[in-house]
């Protein structure tokens, strides 16, 4: 019974698991300002410097594209050799954040061929023999493996599964892209892209022949991007993987698209498809909203998370109070009928039923005197040690009453109903 009491604040203040700390997600649809990469921008001024300075490519004299910029080509190789797009920041700050935007980029139509003078144009390209002056190795026809031909039957004569070898023709032309952006901790993941047609570009010039400058400076931004894949997978490769070794001007062999063998080191395989190059163009024109030149409002769905405290599991909190309601009425209970059978008042005394109580007794009057100031260090032995009870005090003189007292002082209580207005106990 004892234990009772000390263990009801430990049942009602740690309910094992009733009350959990959760994750909850709140949802706003603002319309903000996210990155994007525009193939038509040309600058804030749209003067020749602006226009040049906006472009992927360097301009010839005349205007023609002479080159992708270096910086074009640094996102074109790190895509391709990670086989992956390059993340962007995130517009969303701390939020999780999910939009939509359009874009425009290349894309890449592709037809399978069976006759080409590669071999010729190679030749012709690089040279007849290697450009290292100490192997000085002939770039012999025979020993040239190119990137676009299908694995030799026989390598010594050069025949292949089709006649003659076997090339793959590549057109850019020009798409949108719509894209879906999902920022997870930061950390960009786009959807794959696919295509929209219905694109509107504004134009206010006119060229010579007839064509609007804006639509000649946006696709020559987006052939650039094929210049510069079509640049850093051109090349050469002959005798490959012997000492000899002759490897000019590309970057395939350091991509995902080359596959080594674990057993055979010598063994190469550059597998090449529509689906494979279209994949790479498409990872190039993602990483391009890491160069991003302009920014567009969109609708975006961004995700907080706040805790918050949930009853999950509602009987662990309520048995402990529940219990401990029960126990205190029945406590209750139990007082209320020893208070009819002890015939106490129910009503609060206070300090006065309590004086009451403590007064009657002349052998506790006579040692209790002096000791009432100074605390525990006044009371005297003989008070510490006086066999105290509590019943009817012998005082003829006094009337009848209860009171606490000496054992010579002191009547046992007994059951016997009501004297006058005095109850009596057992």
């Amino acid at each position: 019974m004892g234990l009772f009491f000390p263990l009801v604040p430990i049942a009602v203040v740690f309910p094992p698991s009733a009350i959990l700390v959760v994750g909850n997600t709140i949802h706003t649809s603002p319309n903000i300002s996210v990155p994007t990469y525009d193939f038509g921008f040309r600058g804030n001024t749209n003067t020749e410097a602006d226009l040049a300075g906006n472009l992927l490519f360097i301009l010839e004299y005349d205007g023609d594209l002479r080159y992708p910029k270096p910086y074009l080509n640094k996102v074109m190789k790190a895509a391709a050799m990670s086989g992956s797009y390059l993340q962007s920041l995130t517009p969303c700050g701390s939020s999780n954040c999910t939009y939509q935007i359009t874009m425009p980029g290349p894309e890449f139509a592709c037809r399978d061929d069976t006759t080409s003078d590669l071999p010729t144009t190679v030749t012709n390209t690089y040279g007849n023999a290697t450009s290292n002056a100490e192997a000085n190795t002939y770039f012999d026809n025979k020993n040239i493996q190119y990137i676009a031909a299908q694995q030799p039957m026989d390598e010594n004569n050069i025949t292949f599964v089709l006649s003659g070898f076997q090339t793959t023709d590549v057109v850019a032309i020009q798409r949108g892209y719509l894209l879906n952006s999902s920022y997870l901790a930061s950390q960009s993941s786009p959807f794959p892209p696919f295509y929209n047609n219905s694109i509107i570009y504004p134009d206010n010039l006119t060229l010579p022949y007839g064509q609007n400058v804006s639509i000649t400076y946006r696709e020559a931004n987006a052939y650039a991007i094929f210049a510069s894949i079509r640049d850093a997978l051109s090349g050469a490769v002959t005798d490959y993987d012997i000492e000899n070794q002759f490897v000019a001007n590309i970057i395939i062999f350091d991509t995902p698209m080359a596959s080594y063998s674990t057993d055979n080191a010598t063994l190469l395989d550059i597998p090449l498809s529509a689906s494979i190059l279209q994949s790479l163009l498409q990872n190039i024109t993602i990483s391009l909203l890491t160069l991003s030149n302009n920014n567009i409002s969109t609708k975006v769905i961004t995700s907080n998370y706040i805790n918050q405290y949930q009853f999950h599991y509602p009987y662990l909190l309520a048995i402990p109070y529940a219990l401990t309601l029960v126990g205190a009425f029945v406590f209750i209970i139990m007082g209320m009928m020893a208070l009819v059978d002890n015939g106490i008042s129910a009503s609060s005394g206070g300090f006065l039923q309590l004086l009451c109580a403590t007064r009657g007794s002349s052998v506790l009057n006579e040692m209790t005197r002096g000791s009432s100031l100074g605390g525990d260090k006044n009371v005297g032995d003989g008070l510490r040690d006086l066999v105290v009870r509590y019943g009817e005090l012998r005082d003829e003189r006094k009337g009848r009453r209860a009171g606490f007292g000496v054992e010579s002082e002191v009547w046992n209580l007994v059951r016997e109903g009501t004297t006058g207005d005095i109850y009596r106990w057992s």
